[in-house]
Protein backbone atom coordinates (compact mmCIF):
# COMPACT_ATOMS: atom_id res chain seq x y z
CA UNK A 1 0.00 0.00 0.00
CA UNK A 2 2.45 2.82 1.05
CA UNK A 3 5.09 1.49 -1.86
CA UNK A 4 2.41 1.33 -4.73
CA UNK A 5 -0.47 3.49 -3.75
CA UNK A 6 -0.01 6.24 -1.15
CA UNK A 7 3.62 7.51 -2.02
CA UNK A 8 2.79 7.78 -5.90
CA UNK A 9 -1.08 8.78 -5.93
CA UNK A 10 -1.62 10.33 -2.48
CA UNK A 11 -4.84 10.74 -0.55
CA UNK A 12 -6.14 13.67 -2.33
CA UNK A 13 -9.77 12.45 -3.60
CA UNK A 14 -10.33 15.74 -5.84
CA UNK A 15 -11.64 13.36 -9.20
CA UNK A 16 -13.45 10.34 -8.58
CA UNK A 17 -14.27 10.16 -12.35
CA UNK A 18 -12.67 10.96 -15.51
CA UNK A 19 -8.20 9.88 -15.91
CA UNK A 20 -9.46 5.93 -16.67
CA UNK A 21 -7.04 3.53 -17.70
CA UNK A 22 -7.08 -0.01 -18.88
CA UNK A 23 -9.50 -1.19 -16.43
CA UNK A 24 -12.16 1.47 -16.75
CA UNK A 25 -13.02 4.38 -14.81
CA UNK A 26 -13.79 4.58 -11.25
CA UNK A 27 -17.42 4.65 -11.66
CA UNK A 28 -17.50 1.19 -12.56
CA UNK A 29 -17.23 1.52 -16.31
CA UNK A 30 -14.93 0.21 -18.99
CA UNK A 31 -13.12 2.76 -20.95
CA UNK A 32 -15.23 4.78 -23.31
CA UNK A 33 -14.99 3.37 -26.93
CA UNK A 34 -14.50 5.28 -29.85
CA UNK A 35 -17.81 5.87 -30.86
CA UNK A 36 -18.61 7.13 -27.59
CA UNK A 37 -15.88 9.67 -27.65
CA UNK A 38 -17.32 10.57 -31.13
CA UNK A 39 -20.99 11.30 -29.99
CA UNK A 40 -19.17 13.60 -27.11
CA UNK A 41 -17.55 15.96 -29.27
CA UNK A 42 -20.87 15.80 -31.95
CA UNK A 43 -22.65 17.22 -29.04
CA UNK A 44 -19.92 19.40 -28.56
CA UNK A 45 -19.91 20.73 -32.08
CA UNK A 46 -23.89 21.35 -32.05
CA UNK A 47 -23.93 23.20 -29.11
CA UNK A 48 -20.49 25.53 -29.43
CA UNK A 49 -22.28 26.10 -33.44
CA UNK A 50 -25.54 27.24 -31.28
CA UNK A 51 -23.42 29.62 -29.07
CA UNK A 52 -21.10 31.22 -32.12
CA UNK A 53 -24.65 31.57 -33.87
CA UNK A 54 -26.03 33.72 -31.04
CA UNK A 55 -22.71 35.99 -30.75
CA UNK A 56 -23.13 36.44 -34.47
CA UNK A 57 -26.07 37.25 -34.79
CA UNK A 58 -25.83 39.97 -31.75
CA UNK A 59 -22.84 41.14 -33.58
CA UNK A 60 -24.82 41.43 -37.00
CA UNK A 61 -27.09 43.34 -35.71
CA UNK A 62 -25.12 45.90 -34.20
CA UNK A 63 -23.24 46.28 -37.24
CA UNK A 64 -26.62 46.91 -38.85
CA UNK A 65 -27.68 49.41 -35.84
CA UNK A 66 -24.19 51.16 -36.87
CA UNK A 67 -25.31 51.51 -40.34
CA UNK A 68 -28.34 53.18 -39.78
CA UNK A 69 -27.26 55.51 -37.90
CA UNK A 70 -24.77 56.26 -40.22
CA UNK A 71 -28.05 57.12 -42.43
CA UNK A 72 -29.70 58.80 -39.37
CA UNK A 73 -26.41 61.01 -39.82
CA UNK A 74 -26.64 62.34 -43.09
CA UNK A 75 -30.07 63.29 -43.00
CA UNK A 76 -30.69 64.46 -38.95
CA UNK A 77 -29.86 68.59 -38.35
CA UNK A 78 -31.91 69.30 -41.94
CA UNK A 79 -34.80 71.00 -40.65
CA UNK A 80 -37.09 71.30 -37.29
CA UNK A 81 -39.80 69.48 -38.45
CA UNK A 82 -38.18 66.06 -39.52
CA UNK A 83 -40.79 62.67 -39.35
CA UNK A 84 -37.70 60.14 -41.01
CA UNK A 85 -35.29 61.05 -38.69
CA UNK A 86 -37.08 60.77 -35.86
CA UNK A 87 -38.71 57.43 -36.72
CA UNK A 88 -35.24 55.78 -37.70
CA UNK A 89 -33.85 56.79 -33.71
CA UNK A 90 -36.89 55.44 -32.48
CA UNK A 91 -36.33 52.29 -34.56
CA UNK A 92 -32.64 52.24 -33.72
CA UNK A 93 -33.06 52.55 -30.04
CA UNK A 94 -35.73 49.88 -30.15
CA UNK A 95 -33.43 46.89 -31.85
CA UNK A 96 -30.92 47.88 -28.58
CA UNK A 97 -33.71 46.50 -26.42
CA UNK A 98 -33.41 43.36 -28.84
CA UNK A 99 -30.05 42.92 -28.56
CA UNK A 100 -29.80 42.90 -24.62
CA UNK A 101 -32.34 40.60 -24.59
CA UNK A 102 -30.56 37.92 -27.13
CA UNK A 103 -27.12 38.44 -25.22
CA UNK A 104 -29.43 37.58 -22.05
CA UNK A 105 -30.71 34.75 -23.45
CA UNK A 106 -27.28 33.69 -24.44
CA UNK A 107 -25.95 34.10 -20.67
CA UNK A 108 -29.50 32.07 -19.48
CA UNK A 109 -28.07 29.27 -21.65
CA UNK A 110 -24.25 29.48 -20.56
CA UNK A 111 -25.37 30.04 -17.12
CA UNK A 112 -27.61 26.48 -17.14
CA UNK A 113 -24.22 24.94 -18.45
CA UNK A 114 -21.89 26.41 -15.66
CA UNK A 115 -24.45 24.94 -13.05
CA UNK A 116 -24.35 21.16 -14.68
CA UNK A 117 -20.45 21.31 -14.30
CA UNK A 118 -19.21 23.98 -12.22
CA UNK A 119 -19.22 22.04 -9.10
CA UNK A 120 -17.16 18.91 -11.20
CA UNK A 121 -13.95 19.48 -9.57
CA UNK A 122 -11.86 22.27 -8.84
CA UNK A 123 -9.49 21.88 -12.19
CA UNK A 124 -12.11 21.77 -14.56
CA UNK A 125 -15.54 23.36 -12.64
CA UNK A 126 -14.21 26.15 -10.96
CA UNK A 127 -12.59 27.98 -13.57
CA UNK A 128 -16.30 27.49 -16.17
CA UNK A 129 -18.06 28.46 -12.97
CA UNK A 130 -15.90 31.63 -12.48
CA UNK A 131 -15.85 32.01 -16.31
CA UNK A 132 -19.75 32.37 -16.36
CA UNK A 133 -19.76 34.54 -13.16
CA UNK A 134 -17.56 36.78 -15.12
CA UNK A 135 -19.68 37.21 -17.97
CA UNK A 136 -22.64 38.17 -15.94
CA UNK A 137 -20.12 40.76 -14.53
CA UNK A 138 -19.64 41.84 -17.67
CA UNK A 139 -23.24 42.07 -19.03
CA UNK A 140 -24.56 43.58 -15.64
CA UNK A 141 -21.92 46.41 -16.18
CA UNK A 142 -23.06 47.52 -19.15
CA UNK A 143 -26.52 47.67 -18.00
CA UNK A 144 -25.38 49.91 -15.12
CA UNK A 145 -23.33 51.65 -17.80
CA UNK A 146 -26.65 52.57 -19.91
CA UNK A 147 -28.16 54.26 -17.02
CA UNK A 148 -26.27 57.64 -17.29
CA UNK A 149 -26.93 58.47 -20.62
CA UNK A 150 -30.60 57.12 -20.38
CA UNK A 151 -31.22 59.25 -17.04
CA UNK A 152 -29.59 62.30 -19.22
CA UNK A 153 -31.80 61.86 -22.03
CA UNK A 154 -34.95 61.37 -19.50
CA UNK A 155 -33.32 64.82 -17.98
CA UNK A 156 -33.67 67.10 -21.23
CA UNK A 157 -37.05 65.49 -21.82
CA UNK A 158 -38.45 67.01 -18.34
CA UNK A 159 -37.02 70.37 -18.85
CA UNK A 160 -38.44 70.83 -22.37
CA UNK A 161 -41.65 69.89 -20.89
CA UNK A 162 -41.57 71.94 -18.19
CA UNK A 163 -40.76 75.10 -20.77
CA UNK A 164 -42.93 73.86 -22.96
CA UNK A 165 -46.24 72.75 -20.74
CA UNK A 166 -46.14 69.38 -22.37
CA UNK A 167 -43.86 66.06 -23.52
CA UNK A 168 -42.66 67.54 -27.12
CA UNK A 169 -42.22 64.78 -29.61
CA UNK A 170 -38.88 64.41 -31.48
CA UNK A 171 -40.21 64.74 -34.93
CA UNK A 172 -41.37 68.59 -33.73
CA UNK A 173 -38.43 69.20 -31.44
CA UNK A 174 -34.74 69.73 -32.42
CA UNK A 175 -33.56 69.41 -29.04
CA UNK A 176 -35.70 66.11 -27.78
CA UNK A 177 -34.37 64.60 -31.64
CA UNK A 178 -30.57 65.57 -30.67
CA UNK A 179 -30.78 63.98 -27.24
CA UNK A 180 -32.63 61.03 -28.85
CA UNK A 181 -29.31 60.77 -31.12
CA UNK A 182 -26.96 61.31 -28.56
CA UNK A 183 -28.88 58.36 -26.31
CA UNK A 184 -29.02 55.74 -29.42
CA UNK A 185 -25.14 56.63 -30.06
CA UNK A 186 -24.43 55.69 -26.45
CA UNK A 187 -26.50 52.70 -26.35
CA UNK A 188 -24.58 51.32 -29.51
CA UNK A 189 -21.11 52.25 -28.48
CA UNK A 190 -21.84 50.28 -25.16
CA UNK A 191 -23.24 47.63 -26.93
CA UNK A 192 -20.80 47.32 -29.42
CA UNK A 193 -18.10 47.19 -26.52
CA UNK A 194 -20.60 44.51 -24.69
CA UNK A 195 -20.51 42.36 -28.00
CA UNK A 196 -17.10 41.99 -28.70
CA UNK A 197 -16.34 41.23 -24.86
CA UNK A 198 -18.75 38.48 -24.78
CA UNK A 199 -16.90 37.36 -28.57
CA UNK A 200 -13.23 37.83 -27.10
CA UNK A 201 -14.45 35.73 -23.51
CA UNK A 202 -16.93 33.48 -25.36
CA UNK A 203 -15.18 32.27 -28.79
CA UNK A 204 -11.43 33.53 -28.32
CA UNK A 205 -8.85 31.39 -26.97
CA UNK A 206 -7.39 31.74 -23.19
CA UNK A 207 -4.68 33.61 -22.31
CA UNK A 208 -2.24 30.47 -22.78
CA UNK A 209 -3.68 29.37 -26.00
CA UNK A 210 -5.81 26.17 -26.78
CA UNK A 211 -9.43 25.43 -26.87
CA UNK A 212 -11.96 28.73 -26.19
CA UNK A 213 -13.61 28.83 -22.77
CA UNK A 214 -17.20 27.92 -23.94
CA UNK A 215 -15.62 24.76 -25.76
CA UNK A 216 -14.42 23.53 -22.69
CA UNK A 217 -17.59 24.25 -20.70
CA UNK A 218 -19.77 22.42 -23.45
CA UNK A 219 -17.20 19.55 -23.83
CA UNK A 220 -17.16 19.05 -20.14
CA UNK A 221 -21.41 19.28 -20.37
CA UNK A 222 -21.57 17.17 -22.97
CA UNK A 223 -19.37 14.39 -21.15
CA UNK A 224 -21.24 14.89 -17.79
CA UNK A 225 -24.47 14.13 -20.19
CA UNK A 226 -22.81 11.04 -21.56
CA UNK A 227 -22.04 9.89 -17.35
CA UNK A 228 -25.77 11.03 -16.76
CA UNK A 229 -27.86 11.09 -19.69
CA UNK A 230 -31.03 11.88 -17.39
CA UNK A 231 -29.21 15.48 -17.08
CA UNK A 232 -30.04 18.51 -19.19
CA UNK A 233 -30.67 22.58 -19.30
CA UNK A 234 -34.10 21.90 -19.07
CA UNK A 235 -33.70 20.78 -15.25
CA UNK A 236 -31.09 22.89 -14.12
CA UNK A 237 -34.32 25.29 -11.76
CA UNK A 238 -36.19 23.24 -9.80
CA UNK A 239 -38.98 23.58 -12.01
CA UNK A 240 -40.54 25.84 -14.71
CA UNK A 241 -41.50 28.79 -12.38
CA UNK A 242 -38.06 29.26 -10.80
CA UNK A 243 -36.76 29.93 -14.60
CA UNK A 244 -39.58 31.96 -15.69
CA UNK A 245 -38.86 33.91 -12.75
CA UNK A 246 -34.66 34.22 -13.75
CA UNK A 247 -36.34 35.11 -17.24
CA UNK A 248 -38.56 37.72 -15.82
CA UNK A 249 -35.63 38.95 -13.51
CA UNK A 250 -33.55 39.72 -16.31
CA UNK A 251 -36.18 41.97 -18.72
CA UNK A 252 -36.61 44.00 -15.60
CA UNK A 253 -33.36 44.68 -15.03
CA UNK A 254 -32.98 45.53 -18.76
CA UNK A 255 -35.99 48.04 -18.63
CA UNK A 256 -34.76 49.43 -15.56
CA UNK A 257 -31.34 50.21 -17.65
CA UNK A 258 -32.54 51.21 -20.94
CA UNK A 259 -36.13 52.06 -21.57
CA UNK A 260 -36.63 55.33 -23.24
CA UNK A 261 -39.80 56.27 -21.27
CA UNK A 262 -42.21 57.94 -23.50
CA UNK A 263 -45.22 59.71 -22.71
CA UNK A 264 -47.77 62.71 -23.60
CA UNK A 265 -47.25 64.45 -19.72
CA UNK A 266 -44.70 64.41 -16.88
CA UNK A 267 -46.88 62.40 -14.85
CA UNK A 268 -46.75 59.52 -17.62
CA UNK A 269 -43.50 59.92 -17.55
CA UNK A 270 -42.67 59.98 -14.16
CA UNK A 271 -44.80 56.89 -12.90
CA UNK A 272 -43.38 54.78 -15.50
CA UNK A 273 -39.76 55.36 -14.16
CA UNK A 274 -41.19 54.50 -10.74
CA UNK A 275 -43.24 51.62 -11.94
CA UNK A 276 -39.69 49.88 -13.32
CA UNK A 277 -38.15 50.49 -10.75
CA UNK A 278 -40.75 48.83 -8.35
CA UNK A 279 -41.44 46.16 -10.86
CA UNK A 280 -37.04 45.25 -9.83
CA UNK A 281 -37.57 45.92 -6.58
CA UNK A 282 -40.42 43.30 -6.56
CA UNK A 283 -38.97 40.77 -8.33
CA UNK A 284 -35.56 41.22 -6.52
CA UNK A 285 -37.65 40.37 -3.25
CA UNK A 286 -38.99 37.36 -4.74
CA UNK A 287 -36.05 36.10 -5.80
CA UNK A 288 -33.98 36.88 -2.48
CA UNK A 289 -36.76 34.77 -0.50
CA UNK A 290 -36.17 31.73 -3.62
CA UNK A 291 -32.41 31.99 -2.49
CA UNK A 292 -33.24 32.29 1.42
CA UNK A 293 -35.62 29.02 0.71
CA UNK A 294 -32.79 26.90 -1.29
CA UNK A 295 -30.46 27.51 1.32
CA UNK A 296 -32.10 26.50 3.89
CA UNK A 297 -34.05 23.46 2.63
CA UNK A 298 -30.82 22.49 0.32
CA UNK A 299 -28.14 20.23 2.48
CA UNK A 300 -24.87 22.08 2.76
CA UNK A 301 -22.66 21.84 -0.44
CA UNK A 302 -19.61 19.69 0.34
CA UNK A 303 -17.70 21.69 -2.57
CA UNK A 304 -15.51 24.26 -0.49
CA UNK A 305 -15.23 27.12 -3.32
CA UNK A 306 -19.20 27.00 -3.71
CA UNK A 307 -19.70 27.48 -0.08
CA UNK A 308 -17.07 30.44 -0.08
CA UNK A 309 -18.52 31.93 -3.06
CA UNK A 310 -21.66 31.97 -1.81
CA UNK A 311 -20.47 33.42 1.50
CA UNK A 312 -18.57 35.96 -0.57
CA UNK A 313 -21.87 37.28 -2.58
CA UNK A 314 -23.65 37.22 0.68
CA UNK A 315 -21.75 39.65 2.20
CA UNK A 316 -21.75 42.18 -0.71
CA UNK A 317 -25.29 42.07 -0.69
CA UNK A 318 -25.82 43.27 2.58
CA UNK A 319 -22.93 45.96 1.73
CA UNK A 320 -25.54 47.01 -1.43
CA UNK A 321 -28.83 46.78 1.12
CA UNK A 322 -26.87 49.31 3.77
CA UNK A 323 -25.94 51.79 0.95
CA UNK A 324 -28.84 51.56 -0.33
CA UNK A 325 -31.07 52.09 2.51
CA UNK A 326 -28.42 55.29 3.45
CA UNK A 327 -29.46 56.83 0.04
CA UNK A 328 -33.22 56.78 0.17
CA UNK A 329 -32.30 58.59 3.61
CA UNK A 330 -30.39 61.09 1.83
CA UNK A 331 -32.34 63.69 0.18
CA UNK A 332 -29.56 64.77 -2.24
CA UNK A 333 -29.44 61.48 -3.55
CA UNK A 334 -29.39 61.51 -7.34
CA UNK A 335 -31.43 58.71 -9.37
CA UNK A 336 -28.36 57.69 -11.21
CA UNK A 337 -27.29 56.54 -7.84
CA UNK A 338 -30.81 54.76 -7.29
CA UNK A 339 -30.64 52.94 -10.31
CA UNK A 340 -26.91 51.71 -9.98
CA UNK A 341 -27.07 50.69 -6.58
CA UNK A 342 -30.09 48.81 -7.29
CA UNK A 343 -29.21 47.30 -10.60
CA UNK A 344 -25.83 45.98 -8.77
CA UNK A 345 -27.26 44.83 -5.63
CA UNK A 346 -29.78 42.88 -8.39
CA UNK A 347 -26.68 41.43 -10.34
CA UNK A 348 -25.09 40.46 -6.53
CA UNK A 349 -28.67 38.55 -6.11
CA UNK A 350 -28.42 37.05 -10.03
CA UNK A 351 -24.91 35.46 -8.61
CA UNK A 352 -25.61 34.24 -5.37
CA UNK A 353 -28.94 32.21 -7.28
CA UNK A 354 -26.52 30.78 -9.97
CA UNK A 355 -23.82 29.34 -7.11
CA UNK A 356 -26.71 27.86 -5.35
CA UNK A 357 -28.23 26.37 -8.47
CA UNK A 358 -24.78 25.00 -9.27
CA UNK A 359 -24.75 23.54 -5.79
CA UNK A 360 -28.56 21.62 -6.10
CA UNK A 361 -27.01 19.91 -9.40
CA UNK A 362 -23.72 18.51 -7.01
CA UNK A 363 -26.32 17.32 -4.44
CA UNK A 364 -28.89 15.80 -6.91
CA UNK A 365 -25.82 14.05 -8.83
CA UNK A 366 -25.09 10.45 -8.73
CA UNK A 367 -21.18 11.23 -8.85
CA UNK A 368 -19.43 13.07 -5.99
CA UNK A 369 -16.90 14.78 -8.53
CA UNK A 370 -15.94 13.87 -12.02
CA UNK A 371 -13.25 15.42 -14.71
CA UNK A 372 -12.45 14.32 -17.97
CA UNK A 373 -11.03 11.10 -18.92
CA UNK A 374 -7.35 11.30 -20.27
CA UNK A 375 -8.15 10.79 -24.05
CA UNK A 376 -10.59 13.73 -24.17
CA UNK A 377 -8.73 16.12 -22.84
CA UNK A 378 -5.53 15.59 -24.93
CA UNK A 379 -8.31 16.13 -27.87
CA UNK A 380 -9.41 19.36 -26.45
CA UNK A 381 -6.27 20.75 -25.77
CA UNK A 382 -5.60 20.43 -29.76
CA UNK A 383 -8.19 22.59 -29.78
CA UNK A 384 -7.43 26.53 -30.81
CA UNK A 385 -10.58 28.73 -30.11
CA UNK A 386 -13.16 27.26 -30.98
CA UNK A 387 -11.69 25.70 -34.64
CA UNK A 388 -12.49 22.25 -34.01
CA UNK A 389 -9.76 19.47 -35.35
CA UNK A 390 -10.73 16.89 -38.11
CA UNK A 391 -8.89 14.39 -36.00
CA UNK A 392 -11.33 12.66 -33.51
CA UNK A 393 -10.49 11.66 -29.37
CA UNK A 394 -8.69 8.44 -29.60
CA UNK A 395 -8.18 5.87 -26.98
CA UNK A 396 -4.78 4.71 -28.93
CA UNK A 397 -2.14 7.00 -28.27
CA UNK A 398 -3.55 8.07 -25.02
CA UNK A 399 -0.67 7.29 -22.12
CA UNK A 400 -2.64 6.51 -19.21
CA UNK A 401 -0.96 7.88 -15.72
CA UNK A 402 -1.73 8.23 -12.19
CA UNK A 403 -2.11 11.71 -11.51
CA UNK A 404 -2.77 11.39 -7.69
CA UNK A 405 -6.45 11.62 -7.62
CA UNK A 406 -8.97 9.54 -6.07
CA UNK A 407 -6.03 7.88 -3.45
CA UNK A 408 -8.66 7.22 -0.98
CA UNK A 409 -10.89 5.06 -3.11
CA UNK A 410 -7.87 2.78 -4.36
CA UNK A 411 -6.64 2.34 -0.74
CA UNK A 412 -10.01 1.26 -0.19
CA UNK A 413 -10.61 -0.79 -2.95
CA UNK A 414 -7.14 -2.69 -2.45
CA UNK A 415 -8.41 -2.83 1.69
CA UNK A 416 -11.74 -4.80 0.63
CA UNK A 417 -10.21 -7.02 -1.92
CA UNK A 418 -7.90 -7.93 0.62
CA UNK A 419 -10.42 -8.56 3.26
CA UNK A 420 -12.36 -11.06 0.64
CA UNK A 421 -8.74 -13.00 0.47
CA UNK A 422 -9.16 -13.11 4.26
CA UNK A 423 -12.89 -14.28 4.04
CA UNK A 424 -12.52 -16.85 1.39
CA UNK A 425 -9.46 -18.43 3.49
CA UNK A 426 -11.71 -18.53 6.73
CA UNK A 427 -14.69 -19.52 4.96
CA UNK A 428 -12.04 -22.66 3.81
CA UNK A 429 -11.63 -23.42 6.71
CA UNK A 430 -14.87 -23.03 8.27
CA UNK A 431 -16.02 -25.92 5.22
CA UNK A 432 -13.33 -28.13 6.60
CA UNK A 433 -14.17 -28.23 9.76
CA UNK A 434 -18.01 -28.81 8.60
CA UNK A 435 -16.81 -31.41 7.17
CA UNK A 436 -14.88 -33.00 9.90
CA UNK A 437 -17.98 -32.60 12.41
CA UNK A 438 -20.29 -34.42 10.02
CA UNK A 439 -17.94 -37.18 9.74
CA UNK A 440 -17.56 -37.75 13.54
CA UNK A 441 -21.46 -37.49 13.88
CA UNK A 442 -21.91 -40.16 11.32
CA UNK A 443 -19.38 -42.28 13.32
CA UNK A 444 -20.87 -41.55 16.32
CA UNK A 445 -24.24 -42.99 14.69
CA UNK A 446 -22.91 -46.28 13.13
CA UNK A 447 -20.85 -47.20 16.38
CA UNK A 448 -23.78 -48.03 18.50
CA UNK A 449 -25.57 -49.91 15.71
CA UNK A 450 -22.50 -52.26 15.37
CA UNK A 451 -22.70 -52.73 19.20
CA UNK A 452 -26.38 -53.54 19.21
CA UNK A 453 -25.49 -56.26 16.32
CA UNK A 454 -22.57 -57.64 18.07
CA UNK A 455 -25.15 -58.51 20.87
CA UNK A 456 -22.50 -57.97 23.79
CA UNK A 457 -19.80 -60.54 22.81
CA UNK A 458 -17.10 -58.03 21.87
CA UNK A 459 -14.45 -60.33 23.16
CA UNK A 460 -15.19 -63.47 21.49
CA UNK A 461 -16.00 -61.37 18.52
CA UNK A 462 -12.41 -60.11 18.49
CA UNK A 463 -10.95 -63.45 18.94
CA UNK A 464 -13.11 -64.80 15.73
CA UNK A 465 -11.97 -62.22 13.88
CA UNK A 466 -8.05 -62.52 14.81
CA UNK A 467 -8.61 -66.17 14.36
CA UNK A 468 -10.60 -66.18 11.22
CA UNK A 469 -7.64 -63.59 9.88
CA UNK A 470 -4.95 -66.20 10.50
CA UNK A 471 -6.69 -68.67 8.84
CA UNK A 472 -7.28 -66.92 5.50
CA UNK A 473 -3.35 -66.34 6.07
CA UNK A 474 -2.90 -69.74 5.47
CA UNK A 475 -5.42 -70.44 2.94
CA UNK A 476 -3.87 -67.72 0.87
CA UNK A 477 -0.59 -69.64 0.85
CA UNK A 478 1.36 -70.89 -2.60
CA UNK A 479 1.42 -74.59 -1.67
CA UNK A 480 -1.33 -76.37 -3.50
CA UNK A 481 -1.06 -79.52 -1.36
CA UNK A 482 -1.33 -77.35 1.98
CA UNK A 483 -4.83 -76.38 0.79
CA UNK A 484 -5.81 -79.51 0.11
CA UNK A 485 -5.03 -81.01 3.05
CA UNK A 486 -6.84 -77.95 5.03
CA UNK A 487 -9.80 -78.90 2.67
CA UNK A 488 -9.94 -82.58 3.51
CA UNK A 489 -9.77 -81.75 7.21
CA UNK A 490 -12.54 -79.41 7.05
CA UNK A 491 -14.85 -81.84 5.39
CA UNK A 492 -13.96 -84.50 7.41
CA UNK A 493 -15.30 -81.92 10.44
CA UNK A 494 -18.45 -81.92 8.56
CA UNK A 495 -19.34 -85.33 8.63
CA UNK A 496 -18.83 -85.25 12.67
CA UNK A 497 -21.16 -83.01 12.60
CA UNK A 498 -23.87 -84.28 10.33
CA UNK A 499 -23.41 -87.71 12.42
CA UNK A 500 -23.82 -85.94 15.31
CA UNK A 501 -27.21 -84.25 13.62
CA UNK A 502 -28.88 -87.83 12.84
CA UNK A 503 -27.68 -88.99 16.17
CA UNK A 504 -30.84 -87.01 17.48
CA UNK A 505 -28.51 -84.30 18.83
CA UNK A 506 -30.02 -80.78 19.85
CA UNK A 507 -28.81 -79.15 16.37
CA UNK A 508 -30.71 -75.41 17.32
CA UNK A 509 -29.66 -74.65 20.89
CA UNK A 510 -31.04 -71.10 21.36
CA UNK A 511 -29.68 -67.93 23.71
CA UNK A 512 -26.28 -68.47 24.92
CA UNK A 513 -25.97 -72.17 24.38
CA UNK A 514 -26.20 -71.38 20.52
CA UNK A 515 -23.76 -68.73 20.90
CA UNK A 516 -21.36 -71.18 22.56
CA UNK A 517 -21.86 -74.12 20.63
CA UNK A 518 -20.92 -71.90 17.26
CA UNK A 519 -17.95 -70.50 18.63
CA UNK A 520 -16.73 -74.10 20.25
CA UNK A 521 -17.24 -75.02 16.40
CA UNK A 522 -14.94 -72.42 15.02
CA UNK A 523 -12.27 -72.79 17.71
CA UNK A 524 -12.14 -75.94 16.63
CA UNK A 525 -11.54 -75.20 13.28
CA UNK A 526 -8.84 -72.61 13.87
CA UNK A 527 -7.45 -75.47 16.04
CA UNK A 528 -7.14 -78.08 13.13
CA UNK A 529 -5.98 -75.16 10.38
CA UNK A 530 -3.25 -74.65 12.46
CA UNK A 531 -2.16 -77.72 12.72
CA UNK A 532 -2.20 -78.01 8.87
CA UNK A 533 -0.44 -74.93 8.80
CA UNK A 534 2.41 -76.67 11.21
CA UNK A 535 2.36 -80.11 9.15
CA UNK A 536 3.14 -78.04 5.92
CA UNK A 537 6.21 -75.93 7.15
CA UNK A 538 7.83 -79.52 8.50
CA UNK A 539 6.97 -80.76 5.53
CA UNK A 540 8.72 -77.48 3.25
CA UNK A 541 11.47 -77.89 5.78
CA UNK A 542 12.25 -81.72 4.91
CA UNK A 543 12.14 -80.31 1.40
CA UNK A 544 14.58 -78.08 1.77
Amino acid sequence: LVKCILLPCGLEQTSVMGGEGASGDAFGRTPMTEDELADITKKTFKMVAVIQTDIFKAKSTIYGLKVQMEKVDDTNNRTIFDSKTAKMLQDVDKRCEDVLSQLGTLMLRLIKSACIVGWSSSEHGRPMLEFVLSLWDRYSSALVELVVPVMRHRGTVLRASEREGTVPQAYTSKVIRDSLWELVRAKLSILNSLGEDFKNMVLGPVSSGGPSQVVRLLTLEAYRRHLEPKIGTDNVFPDQEGEDMYVQFVAALVNLAQDTIKGASLEVLKKKAEDHRSNVTSISRKVRKIIIATEDLAPETKVEYLAKAYDSFESSWYEFETRQNELENNISGTEVEEVSLLLKKSGVLAKQWIVLLCSRQCNESLVKSFSMPSCLLSWLNSISGVEMPKIMPSNRNVKHQCEGDGGERRVSSILAALLYRWLEDRCSEWHAELTRDELLLSMDMEEPTAVARDGGNNKNGKKKKSKRKAGNKAKSSKDDKNDSQAQEISSDAADKISVAHQDGASIEPLGKNYQDFESSQDEKKDDQVEVVQNDADAESIKLA
